[in-house]
């Protein structure tokens, strides 16, 4: 894809394809992390869950961003640099103390670029480069792909919530990872539970992010056979009488 875009003419289009790359890359960080968490069914499932959600949501922007002529990698290129730009200051109140942190070499504000970003973004509400929730973002997407809404759909309801609280350090994430609502009967089966959960959001993103590129960027097989390979892995966890209701995903 990196190579594809380089030769593209249009600069909108050859953005576009360097933005998008730059979510994969970011995301296959983030799975090979996962993968390493997750080679022995131990406690480090539980940051595997929250590494989920981060993989998730990689793989949900760069398809969101890969289904339009380019306008939201410019988006996407103009936060980055506005956010650079605004990040060389910070002050922080540090208990009795206010500490400021500048970073040098400094970018300058006169770069035309830089303009083009605080105009773009400064006096907005939001601190967020997409206007579009992530459940916008999946309708956008259901609307060119309907399995692929499906995956994400489905990764969203699985395990976002409890990424989540992982991620924010509450009482809750402990206790419910732990199983302290329910009576699991074993250790090992309640932390398979888990490992599921992270097993399936993983391989549903990377199933719904090829499919959505393999129609809008990049018409390789490859990217085909990672929609079937990551859905493909997932069968020996349905009952065979659902396989038999959804047979277009499991022939």
């Amino acid at each position: 894809m990196i190579l594809i875009g380089a030769r593209k003419d249009n600069e909108l289009r050859r953005n576009q394809f360097r933005v998008v790359s730059a979510h994969l890359l970011s995301a296959l960080g983030t799975l090979h992390a996962i993968l390493r968490l997750t080679e022995q069914l131990s406690l480090n499932v539980r940051e595997a869950i929250a590494l989920s959600r981060v993989y998730y949501e990689s793989c949900l922007v760069a398809a969101f961003t890969a289904l339009d002529e380019g306008q939201r990698a410019e988006r996407a290129t103009q936060y980055s640099i506005f956010k650079a730009f605004y990040s060389q200051t910070k002050v922080q109140k540090a208990g009795l103390h206010l500490l400021r942190v500048d970073r040098h070499p400094r970018i300058s504000r006169r770069h035309p670029k830089v303009q083009e970003a605080i105009k773009a973004f400064s006096g907005k509400r939001s601190d967020r480069c997409f206007d579009e929730s992530r459940g916008d973002m999946i309708a956008e997407v259901t609307n060119r792909d309907g399995s692929a809404g499906l995956f994400f759909g489905g990764v969203e309801g699985m395990i976002f919530d409890l990424s989540s609280e992982i991620i924010h350090g509450s009482l809750y994430s402990y206790e419910d990872f732990n199983g302290t609502f329910v009576q699991p009967a074993s250790v090992s089966d309640h932390l398979m539970s888990h490992f599921e959960s992270v097993l399936f959001s993983t391989c549903l993103s990377s199933a719904a992010v090829a499919r959505v590129l393999a129609k809008t960027l990049a018409q390789f097989p490859e990217l085909e056979a990672v929609d079937k390979q990551a859905f493909s892995a997932l069968k020996q966890f349905v009952p065979e009488d659902m396989q038999r209701q959804l047979p277009d995903y499991f022939s």
